[in-house]
């Protein structure tokens, strides 16, 4: 488990050089899906004011 996570946490980290595009990059940038992106905004402002339970 733990070897999955560090090679996603490093493909995560550093998307940009692991993703070659070749011919593909002629293509436009992608964009967010604004539908999509607002459930994550929401679930992120959800989760940082939500209080720590430390118990």
């Amino acid at each position: 488990m733990i070897e999955i996570v560090n090679r996603v946490y490093t493909f995560l980290t550093h998307i940009e050089d692991l993703t070659a595009l070749n011919g593909s990059a002629r293509w436009n940038r992608p964009e967010h899906d604004p539908r999509l992106l607002e459930t994550a905004r929401r679930r992120a402002t959800a989760h940082r004011d939500s209080p720590i339970d430390d118990s």
